[in-house]
This record gives structure tokens, C-alpha cells and sequence, in this order.
């Protein structure tokens, strides 16, 4: 997790390890005399210790002033898919309900947990703190503590987007929580300056799923036929269908209609070795209309033996249509059917007056028919909130909601956006159109949010249009007024950073590429910065032009200025020099703005292969000779077999791994191929090098640069010798 300081707060800090009375009872100690401030005794008034006449201590002794303090968690429950990080918060509330900055929260998850700690909150703390306690940290992956911040600040989830962020207010403190498997994690959040026990510390639960679905649409299906609705429920992380999952279908109202297999208003069906939960939906009567049917997801089995309650994963709604068929034998609204004429006498309503024998005239008049009953058809209410004030050079959020008041589903909408010139967009389009809302059952609605960064002053307007099938056609204006003085402008900026393979050696050399992009279309970017943090395992050898160390170990690359649609594009070699399952480079980009975000790109270092045998003197060399070359043309690497030993070499074997961004062309060298089986090449063995002279044996490899990018070039050799292979690689830099 990463954070950025918003609306900074005046810092309260309460020296209680140098209060008046911890100084005045270490004076007391010191000379030998009791010391008391206030009555020594317990709330409930009993000795835990000791018996009459003889001095004890009480416990838990004296009242201070923060004994009304009390934690608080949140989410106490909550349901999470697997993989991902789940943030928990906590606060300490004093007797006020005002949170308290600079509070110890310790987090631990129980032993019969799933899954692990992940982060901590950093510190934000005066320097002469430290002198009195240490740092907030993580100390294993079952237990961490942090610290209650002075000050609000943004938590992000390190992406370009800013809608996932969440902002944090002063004296709260949180940790992240994973796991790889399905369970339950339980998180304990403790404050250990909390006086009282009942309130010092708190418990969540955390349910982690593999699981994704999909429920029936509505469906619309001749009158009288019955209908099927299936749920489709799958993992996650392979696809793999789901069985033993129930899904509970329930009728609401509209039409008469049960399920089939019971004939009952609710029912519960599992899901099925393909993962689907199919029920049949029969008609009352041979009668148009819609039944309206709700959804609910339940996880059936247990994580735990002990845990046997039912998980309500998901809700949904849907309905069937019940229609006639049209002449081409699907299904349509039914229209009215007319009355059928009746005899003169009785007269009753038709459509239009009957005609009369001469001899019984009739002096009553037509009655008007009946109306014909309106088919089914959705009806769109439109709603935008939004703020009514702003300021220039801040964002402003917009919630559209539609909602469906006619009796029937409405599919296939767009919305439409046209706003004024004063404001924009991130697709820097206008207007904005929006094809993919999800088709809305009578009695729902969906929401869909907009966002936009007001850059002038006045008043700024914008019209939201939603048009469907059936003359659907809803419009609204909202207005905002901006007032007060402009802030600078913050360019659009992307950060990327990466390597070219993901699994390296112990002794290997990675390049990780680091790419500075200014993709928006006004705003230049001033004065950019971007460090980058290796972890211990990998240790920094050069950068290009313009690399500098900092003070703190970082790699640090600058810009004064990066127009709109421009890239800087900056390389750093490492050493990988110890096996990680995760070492990672992590890139921060700051500008003048004020604009913050960073990236990082992670890689496996395996450990080295075991030493080859002592009596091989086998040297191995790969050089990258024409470097850089550009897309197209042709890159040469030489691969030198060199025997520095004074025994002959037999049996000297040699293959090269080509790099996804190249195609191989041609090798000059004594031997030729013997095999190529995309991406490694092999050669004929050499069957003697000869030793006391030094002999070298050069490898002229002719690769062919297809896209652009860092390429890696690997060789391996060995001989009757040289058992375990020998590995050396060289990287290029294919530019555009």
C-alpha cells in the first residue's frame, strides 16, 4: 500500500513515557519512599494479594485519563476473493469518541487461519520519537503492529487510478490481510494503553472465496411453455465449475407462476458437476405477464469442521416474460383479443354498432369497447447527483441512476454525456457514450459513475441522455459552480516498469526497463523525478545517461520537462546475488504538480547450480557486439568457448536460448547446428579442445530484431568434464 498526505492536521502528541507522574514516581524509587498519587486501590475494592495487615499492591490500580478509551474494527465480516488485499482499520476513541493519534495497535491472526499479513500502515511521526519506542512494523506473517496516524492521508492500491482510493481521517491505523487458499482468517486488533479489558481489543473474520458467477438474464417465452433459469458458478483462478453450491430462486410477485420439480413459490437447487443450478418456472395459467424471481448465491460446504453456518455470497433479481407468438412463431406481447358481436337485443360493447334487421330497431346506442391491454414495456426514470460547488483544478463525481418503473426488462440502453468546455474528461472525449449497462428488471436499478477535473471558473453544466429500444429517450442537466482561484493543473502520467524474463540465477544480470509517459494531451509534465528501491537480493551495477545514486540507496533518473505524448525511457542493470522467491524494483514518480504514484516489477532469483566439477577449466562468454540495434535489423552476439586448463576438454557440447523479441537467423562458427526446437539452439558437439594453449572457439549468433525492447541472449556449454552446465547471457536494446 502506498499514501499521500491530504488536509494535514495540527499533531497532538501526549508524552505519557515522560508524564509528571512517571517522573515523580522514579523519584520516588530512587530515594526509597513510596510514592502515591490518588487511591491505590482496585474498582472492585478487593486485594488480589496478601492478606490484612500487610501492604499490597493493588490492580489494576488508579484511574487516568485515557481509561475511557475503547478499539474499534471495522469490517468486523467481510467476504473476499481469493488473492486479493484486504485492508482492516482500527481506532482508539477516547470518552469524547474522539480518535487519538500516536496509539499502539497490535494485529495478530489467529494460528488456524488462512492466509497472512501482509503491510502495515508506516509512521507518521516526529524524528525524537524514536528515541522512546521503535518503529511500527511487520514482524512475521502472523503478527504486526502500526501505529494511529496524526494526520489524514490517502491509502492507494499503487494504480493510475484514483477511483479505488480510499481517504483515510486521522487516528486510524490498518493492515492488509491475503491468502492463496479459500478459509477464514481471523484478525485480532489489540491497544495495549487501552485500560479497560472489554474494550481493548476487537475481532474480525475475514471469508475468502474462489468462486465467480453468472445469473440467469430475463428471459421472455411463449405463454403457457415453461421456462428455464440457469446459474453458473465457477473458480476463479482455474475456471473449473463449482458443484454443491446452492442457489436459492424465490417468486416476488407479478404473474402467477411455481417451480416445477415441487410447485412450491421458493425452492433451493445445488449447483451440479458442471456447475450449474437450473430451475423450471411454470405458468399458472396460459395468461401474459411477468413473474418476477430473486436470486441468492449460498456457499453450502464448510472451511472449517466447526464452522457450519451458510455464507450468502451474492443477490440477484430477474423475471419472465409470458407472450403469445407472432406469425413467425416467436414469442410477442399479447394483445387484447376483441369481444365478439353479440345479437342486436342485448346490445353489449363492440367495436363498432351491430347492424339491424328493419323490423327490431334499436334505439340504444354502441356502447364503446373495452381498451385494449398496453403490452409490456419498461418505463426509465433518470436521477444524476452530484456536488452543486467546486473549485478549479478538482475533481467532481457524478452518480447516474436509472431505474426501471414499467413491467418489463429494459436492455440494450446507452447513455450519453455532453458536457461544457470547462470540464474534462479522461477518455477526452465529448460527449462520453456508454454501450454496456446491464439489461434493468421492472422494480431495479444501476448506477454508474462520472468523473471529471474542472478547470475553469463559473458555471459549469453537463446533460445526461439515456436512449433504449421503444422510444426510451430520459434527459437531465446538472450544473456545479466553480469559484475560488485555480490550482495547478496535474499532467496525465503513466509509470511502467519491467523486466525481460520473470525466473533468473544467482549470478545473473537483470535490466529492468523503466518508462516515463506523458499521456495526456495539454498538460506538459515539469520538473519529474522517479527513484527506484531494489530489495537486498539484487544488487544495482550501472544506469544510462542521467542515472544518480541517492543517499538512501536509490537509483534516481530526472526530466525538467516531458511534453504532452512523450516518454523518457531509462535502464538499470543488476546483479542478481542471492535466491528470493520476490525481489522486486520499485519505481516512484513525483513531479511539480504534486502528482505521486509508483510501480514496481518483481522476478524469482533461484539458487546457483552446484560448482561444476574442479577439474574443468571450460570458460564461457557472451558479449552483445552491435548494441543498440533498431526493429528489423540484424543483432550479433559472440559466444567465446575458451579452455584455460592444460588438459584437453572432449565432448564440448553448446546450446543458446533465443529471446521472445528475436528470430534467429545464422551462426558462424566451426561446428554447425544439430538442432533447433524454438526458442534453443544446439550445436555438434566439439569433440576435443585442446589445453596449454588457451584455445577459444568463437560463436558468431545472428538474431534478427523483431519488436522493440530488452532482449536477452543465454548460452549454456558443457563437456565429459563440465557435467553441470556453465551459463552466461548478454542483454541488447532493441530501440523502435
Amino acid at each position: 500500500m502506498n499514501f499521500a498526505t491530504q488536509n494535514s492536521n495540527v499533531i497532538r502528541f501526549r508524552f505519557r513515557a515522560l508524564s509528571l507522574r512517571a517522573l515523580l514516581g522514579l523519584l520516588a524509587i530512587l530515594m526509597g519512599r513510596p510514592f502515591s498519587f490518588g487511591q491505590q486501590t482496585a474498582p472492585t475494592g478487593h486485594n488480589w494479594f496478601g492478606s490484612a495487615g500487610v501492604e499490597t499492591m493493588e490492580y489494576p490500580g488508579e484511574k487516568h485519563f485515557w481509561n475511557q478509551a475503547g478499539l474499534v474494527i471495522s469490517p468486523a465480516r467481510i467476504l473476499a476473493q481469493v488473492g486479493t488485499e484486504v485492508p482492516m482499520f482500527a481506532a482508539v476513541c477516547d470518552g469524547k469518541g474522539q480518535l487519538e493519534p500516536y496509539e499502539k495497535v497490535e494485529w495478530m491472526l489467529d494460528q488456524s487461519s488462512v492466509g497472512s499479513l501482509v503491510s502495515v500502515n508506516e509512521p507518521y511521526r516526529p524524528f525524537y520519537l524514536d528515541l522512546f519506542s521503535s518503529t511500527p512494523r511487520k514482524i512475521d506473517n502472523s503478527y504486526a503492529w502500526s501505529e494511529t496516524l496524526p494526520i489524514n492521508v490517502i491509502l492507494t492500491r499503487g494504480t493510475p487510478q484514483i477511483n479505488d482510493d480510499m481517504v483515510m481521517p486521522r487516528g486510524y491505523a490498518w493492515v492488509t490481510v491475503t491468502s492463496a487458499r479459500e478459509g477464514t482468517s481471523y484478525v485480532t486488533a489489540y491497544a495495549p494503553d487501552v485500560y479497560s479489558w472489554e474494550v481493548r481489543q476487537k475481532s474480525a473474520t475475514i471469508r475468502w472465496i474462489d468462486a465467480e458467477w453468472t445469473f440467469p438474464e430475463p428471459a421472455c417465452v411463449p405463454m403457457g411453455e415453461h421456462a428455464l433459469l440457469t446459474t453458473c458458478v465457477r473458480r476463479h483462478t482455474t475456471k473449473a465449475p463449482v458443484s454443491d453450491w446452492i442457489v436459492k430462486y424465490c417468486i416476488t410477485g407479478g404473474a402467477e407462476a411455481t417451480f416445477g420439480h415441487d410447485g412450491s413459490k421458493s425452492t433451493e437447487v445445488a449447483t451440479d458437476a458442471d456447475g450449474k443450478s437450473t430451475v423450471e418456472v411454470v405458468p399458472a395459467a396460459a395468461a401474459n405477464g411477468a413473474t418476477c424471481i430473486s436470486m441468492e448465491l449460498i456457499r453450502s460446504e464448510c472451511a472449517t469442521p466447526s464452522d457450519q453456518e451458510r455464507i450468502s455470497i451474492a443477490t440477484a433479481a430477474t423475471q419472465v416474460s409470458w407472450a403469445i407468438k407472432d406469425g413467425d412463431g416467436a414469442a410477442a406481447p399479447a394483445a387484447a383479443t376483441p369481444a365478439p358481436v353479440p345479437s342486436p337485443a342485448a346490445a353489449p360493447p363492440s367495436i363498432a354498432p351491430p347492424t339491424l334487421p328493419p323490423a327490431a330497431p334499436s334505439t340504444t346506442p354502441p356502447v364503446a369497447p373495452p381498451p385494449a391491454q398496453p403490452a409490456p414495456a419498461p418505463k426509465i426514470s433518470l436521477n444524476v447527483t452530484g456536488p452543486e460547488t467546486a473549485q478549479p483544478g478538482t475533481d467532481i463525481e457524478y452518480t447516474i441512476e436509472i431505474a426501471n418503473q414499467g413491467n418489463a426488462p429494459a436492455a440494450n440502453l446507452i447513455i450519453t454525456d455532453r458536457y461544457d468546455q470547462g470540464l474534462e474528461h479522461a477518455t477526452k472525449s465529448n460527449p462520453i457514450q456508454r454501450k454496456d449497462l446491464p439489461t434493468i428488471a421492472p422494480g431495479q436499478s444501476t448506477k454508474v459513475g462520472i468523473k471529471f477535473r474542472v478547470v475553469r471558473t463559473g458555471q459549469l453544466c453537463h446533460v445526461v441522455e439515456v436512449l433504449g429500444p421503444g422510444g426510451i429517450d430520459e434527459k437531465k442537466q446538472v450544473c456545479v459552480n466553480v469559484v475560488g482561484e485555480p490550482t495547478v493543473e496535474q499532467p496525465a502520467m503513466s509509470l511502467n516498469i519491467a523486466t525481460p524474463q520473470k525466473v533468473y540465477t544467482v549470478g545473473n544480470q537483470v535490466l529492468f526497463t523503466i518508462v516515463v509517459e506523458n499521456t495526456g494531451t495539454t498538460v506538459p509534465a515539469q520538473q519529474v523525478r522517479w527513484v527506484t528501491y531494489f530489495d537486498p537480493s539484487l544488487r544495482v551495477e550501472q544506469g544510462t545517461q542521467g542515472a544518480q545514486r541517492t543517499s538512501d540507496g536509490g537509483v534516481q533518473f530526472s526530466a525538467d520537462n516531458i511534453p504532452p505524448g512523450a516518454k523518457q525511457t531509462s535502464q538499470i542493470q543488476c546483479t542478481c546475488i542471492a535466491a528470493s522467491p520476490h525481489a522486486c524494483g520499485r519505481v516512484t514518480l513525483t513531479d511539480l504538480s504534486k502528482l505521486s504514484f509508483a510501480q514496481d516489477a518483481c522476478l524469482e532469483i533461484q539458487p546457483a547450480p552446484p560448482s561444476a566439477n574442479p577439474q574443468s577449466n571450460l570458460r564461457l562468454k557472451v558479449l552483445a557486439l552491435n548494441n543498440p540495434v533498431k526493429v528489423g535489423s540484424t543483432a550479433t552476439f559472440r559466444i567465446t568457448l575458451t579452455n584455460a586448463g592444460v588438459n584437453p576438454e572432449q565432448n564440448v557440447r553448446l546450446s543458446i536460448a533465443i529471446p521472445d523479441t528475436m528470430t534467429y537467423v545464422h551462426t558462424t562458427a566451426p561446428v554447425s547446428e544439430s538442432a533447433f526446437d524454438a526458442p534453443n539452439v544446439r550445436f555438434e558437439p566439439i569433440l576435443e579442445m585442446r589445453g596449454g594453449i588457451g584455445e577459444s572457439i568463437p560463436f558468431d549468433v545472428q538474431l534478427k530484431a523483431n519488436s522493440a525492447g530488452p532482449a536477452q541472449l543465454t548460452a549454456q556449454v558443457t563437456s565429459a568434464n563440465q557435467t553441470q552446465p556453465l551459463t552466461d547471457s548478454a542483454t541488447a536494446t532493441i530501440l523502435p
